[in-house]
């Protein structure tokens, strides 16, 4: 009984002891008989360090134990996961039966996450711990002597941590730190002129590494800042420095659009009939959009001969304008007849029309209803 109670103590709080066994041993004897459990887990997976308490209620004090393990205590102890179940006799043979399941936390395991020295005098590197299963809070212990979840400033090595949870179960992982003189990692991005001719390029230089604040160097006649803007069509290289002395340098090519084209084709106007324009754009950035000067928005526009005032624009918003000219062919269609044979006799005579000027196919009308020429 001395180390039960003892084991009690370390586990659950003194008062909720004294409250369940007198609880136990004041209830009326009339009352039904039942079973309170209490319980720890398994601290560790792959333990067998689980505790269970049953204690009963109600019935004829004092009771007895039967625990499907074979003890025959209130408490069993030492219990690897699993359902245990204990039958309580009271004084007068009433029973009660109950069960208590055991359960285990997930494995603890220990990761590693490392960045590499990259470059400089200075040591950059990183190892971070990552707990996985186990129970929180955890506690770090690495070769290194350090004490938190990361450490910084590591040279090329291995670097070993113990990970200890709450319940005092331990995992043990590393990571390799290498060292990598290749630069810090760069990059430099371009911002494409809109139109032709517009020289607004721009560059902007990303560091990805290393460690700020950075240097910047376009090279002659440019600002060491981060972006270079205004800038024509053409290849621009930065080189960058961080505060430890690592560089690296990359490039970017500025483009430029080809400039607006609009290439128009006509169907003159003639004779009280609307002609056409009909435009084909290419250059530019596609995405165009059209207005025609009398508020039309398709590629063909009908209208009369005479000018006409076209503005193009295209998806960066440059825009192209252009005077244009429907044709006509207004020419007065003249007929001309010829004599071809005298009326003789029984005979009748005939004669022959030709349409000039004017366009398209002819059509013909004689006095006497004829259609034909």
């Amino acid at each position: 009984m001395e180390r039960t109670l003892t084991c009690l103590f370390h586990r659950f709080p003194l008062w909720l002891l004294l409250l369940l066994f007198w609880g136990a041993a004041l209830t009326p004897a009339s009352a039904q008989l039942s079973i309170t459990f209490l319980k720890t887990d398994v601290t560790c997976a792959g333990r067998c360090d689980g505790l269970a308490i049953a204690l009963g209620q109600g019935g004829t004090f004092p009771y007895t134990y039967q625990w499907s393990t074979g003890d025959n205590s209130s408490q069993i102890d030492s219990l690897c996961p699993a359902v245990y179940t204990v039958t309580v006799t009271d004084a007068s043979m009433a029973t009660a039966t109950g069960s208590i399941t055991i359960f285990e936390p997930n494995p603890l395991l220990a990761a590693v996450a490392t960045e590499d020295q990259i470059c400089g005098v200075a040591p950059d590197g990183t190892a971070t711990a990552i707990p996985i299963g186990g129970t929180a809070p955890y506690g770090f212990l690495w070769s290194n002597g350090e004490t938190t979840a990361q450490i910084t400033g590591l040279e090329e090595g291995t670097y070993t941590v113990t990970i200890t949870d709450v319940n005092g179960c331990t995992a043990v992982g590393d990571g390799f730190v290498f060292f990598q003189n290749e630069g810090i990692w760069l990059m430099a991005t371009p911002i494409h002129i809109s139109c032709f001719g517009a020289a607004d390029g721009q560059v902007y230089a990303t560091p990805m590494t290393g460690t700020p604040p950075y240097t910047y160097d376009w090279g002659p006649g440019f600002p060491d800042t981060l972006i270079i803007k205004h800038l024509p069509p053409g290849e621009y290289t930065v080189t960058v420095t961080d505060v430890n002395g690592c560089s690296n340098t990359a490039t970017a090519e500025v483009e430029e659009p080809p400039a607006l084209d609009v290439v128009a084709s006509f169907a003159p106007a003639a004779c009280g009939v609307p002609g056409s324009a009909t435009v084909a754009i290419s250059g530019g950035t596609p995405g165009y959009s059209v207005l025609w000067s009398n508020g039309d928005t398709t590629l063909t526009v009908s209208g009369p001969a005479g000018p006409i005032g076209l503005t193009v624009t295209d998806a960066n918003g440059c825009v192209l304008a252009l005077p244009l000219d429907i044709p006509g062919n207004n020419t007065i269609v003249l007929a001309n007849t010829d004599k071809l044979a005298d009326a003789l006799c029984l005979r009748g005579g005939q004669a022959l029309a030709k349409g000039t000027g004017g366009s398209g196919v002819y059509t013909f009308l004689w006095s006497r209803g004829d259609t034909t020429a």
